[in-house]
């Protein structure tokens, strides 16, 4: 076999092992599905960073959905991780799912970046408040949507006065547990980067009067896989759905645009 030949048959066996590779990925279930400015979605890309795993992201334009999606899920919305021939939906799910995944490697439980504590009770115990703290996405919608000033008032003091009540639960170091960002860190992350993008088009300071709220606030949005979603261009397609509605924010985000 002369020199070319084995160049070509060396350059076929590498096409075909890449070919083979991506199948098995997409066949690991490592495959989520999510759309644009969401951010039940955010919260999983940020787990699936946070936690190293390797994923193929598919976004939807718009509300696109596939046949398949609505056929394995009862409502198809997005997030959606497909593990082997599974499902999983709803982002607090996965979330557990890849917390789950990683006590049940032993290369990774002596890592300081686990998602959720190694303690059964630890564990539950965040999982409770995480479901709280995911509820908190529904609120920020009453500050980005206020007509006028009183109301804009009403709903920002109503936020903070029900997210004071975090204040004995966030660690020194700024995060909610330990000294990494991980699962109710990631959970309250879409939020912040909400109410940061809401002060950057106002000027104004939401959740900057209490300072533990404060302190959390600023350590989750420093966080640097962060930047990775967070970035300019998520930021315009954020203000220009803003734009759509009505309120204070929707003008603003007109002018922006």
């Amino acid at each position: 076999m002369n020199v070319l030949m084995k160049w070509m048959l060396f350059c076929f066996c590498w096409l075909v092992s890449l070919a083979v590779n991506a199948d098995q990925l997409v066949h690991e279930g490592l495959s989520l599905y999510t759309r644009a400015s969401c951010p039940y979605c955010e919260r999983v890309r940020l787990a699936l960073e946070v936690t190293g795993t390797a994923y193929q992201a598919s976004v939807a334009k718009g509300n696109q959905k596939a046949d398949w999606m609505r056929q394995r899920t009862p409502q198809s919305t997005y997030p959606m991780h497909k593990v082997g021939d599974h499902v999983l939906f709803e982002s607090l799910v996965i979330l557990d799912y890849l917390s789950e995944k990683q006590l049940a490697e032993e290369s990774t439980t002596s890592s300081k970046h686990l998602l959720l504590p190694t303690g059964l009770v630890e564990r539950a115990e965040q999982r409770a408040w995480g479901q709280w703290l995911g509820s908190m996405q529904a609120h920020f919608w009453a500050i980005a949507s206020a007509r006028d000033r009183f109301e804009l008032a009403k709903s920002v003091a109503n936020l903070e006065s029900i997210l004071a009540k975090v204040d004995g639960f966030i660690s020194e170091t700024g995060y909610w547990h330990g000294h990494s960002f991980a699962y109710n860190d990631i959970i309250v992350a879409p939020l912040f980067a909400r109410i940061n993008a809401l002060n950057q088009l106002a000027s104004t300071h939401f959740l900057g009067r209490q300072p533990k709220l404060k302190q959390w606030y600023e350590t989750v949005l420093a966080e640097p896989t962060l930047q990775e979603i967070y970035t300019d261009e998520w930021l315009k397609t954020f203000y220009a759905e803003i734009s759509q509605g009505a309120g204070l924010f929707a003008e603003l985000a007109r002018r922006y645009a």
